[in-house]
């Protein structure tokens, strides 16, 4: 039996992703706006436990490319 995952988790995945790869301040914090998630009505703040693995910054590149294709769909679909 297979568990399905709402789609608006996956874009609320998608901005989890973006934020903890892309978004980590000086201070090993993300912040979390309110409304970056589904119900969440006030900001949230995480501290990176860890610092990436070596080997990172290559799965990092890739996730930023497919990232930006991501955008240019929003953007081509007006979202």
């Amino acid at each position: 039996m297979s568990e399905e995952i709402p789609l608006h988790r996956l874009v609320d995945l998608c901005s989890l992703m973006a934020r903890s790869v892309f978004g980590v301040s000086d201070r090993n914090t993300v912040v979390f706006p309110p409304e970056t998630f589904e119900r969440q009505s006030n900001a949230m703040q995480t501290r990176q436990l860890e610092p990436y693995p070596a080997g990172f910054e290559e799965q990092r590149n890739r996730v930023k490319a497919r990232f930006r294709v991501l955008r240019d769909v929003l953007v081509e679909l007006d979202l």
